[in-house]
């Protein structure tokens, strides 16, 4: 706020301009930027060479009608594309996530 009232011309401490917005109630605040994070290069991914050989995981999120959400946990085989598991529990906790995998 004080770098723009500068560059219209009013000449005014920032002391003063800080005493001011506070006494008005004003909510306009700096925006911080973000820091992100770099994704990290793996060097240990293996390339799928034939069936069963690399399998990935990830859960998929979705809501139905009546607005309950699911969570779907998907194991895929990257060669072939096959899917062993597809596991829709309403809710998931880690000891489920063992036991689909040990089950797989």
């Amino acid at each position: 706020m004080h770098v723009l009232l500068e560059r219209e011309g009013w000449g005014t401490n920032i002391k003063r301009t800080y005493r001011i917005y506070r006494d008005l109630g004003l909510q306009l605040r700096n925006k911080t930027r973000k820091r992100r994070v770099k994704a990290k290069l793996r060097e240990d991914r293996q390339m799928a060479v034939g069936p069963n050989d690399v399998w990935a995981m990830d859960f998929v999120h979705d809501q139905l009608a009546t607005g309950k959400k699911l969570r779907v946990l998907t194991v895929v085989a990257t060669f072939s594309r096959y899917v062993p598991a597809l596991d829709p529990p309403h809710s998931y906790r880690g000891e489920d996530v063992v036991q689909t995998l040990g089950r797989v």
